[in-house]
């Protein structure tokens, strides 16, 4: 059987491999009926804080063709938050920086300079 990933799937794999982020892609076929896919893209937080993690599922169950069945993120201190896979996908690019992040990086700023 081949697999075609769905569409924002393949979107999220691309920008992963074009931003050097970890990723793995697990496919489930344990009902034929209603087989899945899972991704999940790591890479490296600010300085001494988690890395981000992001979790997709995609299933085929009732519709025969895959859906965003859930995604969830991690970041920063941040655990377990729901996202979509268009901020997913941001996320992998760097368009996008979580304000947790955003506000770490920037007290990591200040304490350099306060101690320099």
């Amino acid at each position: 059987m081949t697999f075609t990933p769905p569409p924002a799937m393949r979107r999220l794999l691309d920008a992963a491999l074009a931003h050097g982020r970890s990723h793995v892609v697990q496919h489930y076929d344990i009902d034929s009926d209603a087989p899945w896919v899972s991704l999940r893209i790591v890479w490296p937080g600010p300085d001494g804080y988690p890395p981000y993690d992001l979790r997709l599922s995609w299933h085929t169950r009732d519709t025969g063709t895959y859906r965003l069945s859930h995604a969830l993120g991690t970041w920063g201190r941040c655990s377990g938050r729901t996202i979509t896979a268009a901020r997913a996908l941001r996320l992998v690019t760097g368009e996008e920086v979580p304000q947790e992040v955003a506000d770490l990086e920037q007290w990591a700023r200040e304490d350099l300079l306060a101690t320099h």
